[in-house]
């Protein structure tokens, strides 16, 4: 039987962490497909760095999350059902049993020969059952983001297609200031769907940009999908209107796009321009930060080699905005709102590099995550900040997680990514997928009433044998992300005086 892990106890900061709410901001920080494997390796890399190396993350290379005061607990991921499109009536709003997580399902020990279409050991049954019954990011956020399971590929709609209630809804309705921000393109799944989006099928990613930036809900969006540069940040000779419309950005660019109470949004796109809306006043403007990118800010450049490379070894791009610098421009505008805020902010690219087994670049995202999530805590401790850990609740998880383990992962199951033996500067690891996992991911809280996140854990990672014997499993607690969702909207409510028998006047 696996071992829990438990979390060292430092911090940058622990000032009010666990304090009773009501809670009235609520940040959500994702990193993308960033299971307990991508949180140790990434420990692994910070503690063989220098000790004045800028990248080492805390004291022993911990991360922040690993401090003192932070809830810590899991959190299952599974989708309603692995089909991309909706099904009218009863049928479409059955939970799938196959793709329900189950302890014994998911820690299937026995061998499977063979490799995969993709060319992967299949290794154990469990790693199978992974693979067949996969989320992917649109229906995990939604069900954080609503409370509500749904088929992969939907956004904030259930398995008929309708909508659902989101956060971001919500939280507008209640007078507070919102915003999404992530490191790939701003009408992806996970921005799309903690911003509020709802749409049967997350590749309507034009129409998915129209309702972020037009519905009114958003006061800031943030990402790339720019369609006039490249990965490199290089212009481009004619624009690609993939992630955004023709006529939109033309609005957007021009400044003439109006709200009825006519306010209009403001095009950041130039990283100094960005840097720069971080401190002072910000303009009364909606803030969009469309960097000079397409893809993501900085996984997407050239120069990869998946197998070897070392984070930081290929020069990132002068152009592209950090996490942090994201991170501060957005709460800069969104600080101004004396009702609150709600802010998601995605490190998305760290599931770009792990769909590409490129475990220099995943570690690379991750420290600038971890970095963002820094920069967050010291915010709210800070005298520019409205807001306190008093009434301020953090979230900081993954929305999935991957098929990464040990180097022995094919014959040692679930083994965790090993310290680095070999000397090339990377942790021992092996990849049995491209794609993601069904796997139970870390789920921290932190401020306001985190404590609670705990209470939501009522279920147990383990097998059990017909004597109710535990015979595998990680003997973690572990929550669901709709469970997650319904907690956070419970919380703003309670936190803007809402009586419970009142939610659903606001549509919750």
């Amino acid at each position: 039987m696996t071992d829990a892990t438990t979390p060292a106890t430092t911090s940058a900061s622990d000032h009010g962490s666990g304090a009773a709410g009501p809670v009235k901001n609520v940040i959500v920080m994702i990193g993308d497909g960033a299971g307990e494997n991508t949180l140790e390796a990434t420990r692994l890399y910070l503690q063989g760095l220098p000790p004045d190396d800028a990248r080492g993350g805390e004291a022993g290379g911990r991360l922040v999350m690993d401090g003192q005061g932070w809830t810590y607990t899991f959190q299952s991921v599974y989708p309603l059902d692995t089909r991309l499109r909706p099904i009218e009536g009863e049928a479409g709003l059955e939970q799938n049993p196959v793709t329900l997580y189950s302890p014994a399902s998911n820690y299937d020990f026995r061998p499977v020969e063979g490799n995969t279409s993709s060319g992967y050991p299949r290794a154990f049954a469990g790693y199978d059952w992974n693979r067949q019954t996969y989320p992917d990011s649109a229906n995990t956020a939604t069900s954080i983001s609503s409370g509500e399971k749904t088929y992969n590929n939907a956004l904030n709609v259930d398995g008929n297609g309708d909508p659902v209630y989101t956060m971001a809804e919500l939280a507008k309705s209640l007078g507070k200031s919102t915003g999404v921000v992530s490191t790939v393109q701003m009408s992806d799944a996970t921005p799309a769907a903690f911003g509020g989006a709802h749409n049967e099928s997350r590749t309507n990613r034009t129409d998915v940009a129209a309702e972020m930036f037009r519905a009114g809900i958003l006061d800031v969006i943030a990402g790339t999908g720019n369609p006039d540069y490249d990965d490199d940040g290089d212009p481009r000779g004619s624009p690609l209107y993939e992630w955004i419309g023709e006529d939109l950005w033309a609005e957007l660019e021009a400044g003439t796009f109006r709200f009825d109470d006519g306010t209009a949004w403001q095009l950041l796109q130039d990283r100094a321009e960005i840097v720069a809306a971080g401190t002072g006043d910000p303009a009364a403007a909606r803030l969009a930060m469309i960097a000079e990118a397409y893809t993501s800010h900085q996984f997407n450049r050239s120069g990869a080699e998946p197998a070897t490379e070392l984070p930081f070894s290929v020069p990132k791009l002068e152009t592209s905005p950090t996490l942090t610098e994201l991170s501060r421009a957005a709460l800069n505008k969104l600080n101004t709102d004396g009702d609150g805020l709600y802010v998601t902010i995605e490190a998305g690219a760290v599931d770009r590099a792990m769909h590409a087994n490129n475990l220099g670049r995943m570690i690379e995202e991750y420290i600038e995550f971890n970095d963002a999530v820094k920069y967050v805590v010291d915010w709210v401790n800070s005298p520019e900040s409205k807001a306190t850990w008093e009434d301020t609740l953090l979230i900081v998880t993954a929305d999935h997680d991957h098929l990464l383990f040990g180097p022995e992962g094919g014959t040692i199951p679930y083994q965790p990514v090993q310290p680095d033996r070999d000397g090339d500067g990377l942790p021992e690891h092996a990849w049995f997928s491209n794609n993601h996992s069904n796997q139970i991911v870390p789920l921290y809280a932190y401020g306001a009433n985190s404590e609670l996140v705990r209470g939501l854990a009522d279920h147990l990672d383990l097998v059990y044998d017909e004597q109710g014997r535990p015979v595998a499993g990680s003997g973690r607690n572990f929550t669901d992300q709709a469970e997650l969702g319904d907690f956070l909207q419970e919380q703003m409510n309670l936190g803007a005086g809402v009586p419970a028998g009142e939610y659903s006047a606001l549509g919750g």
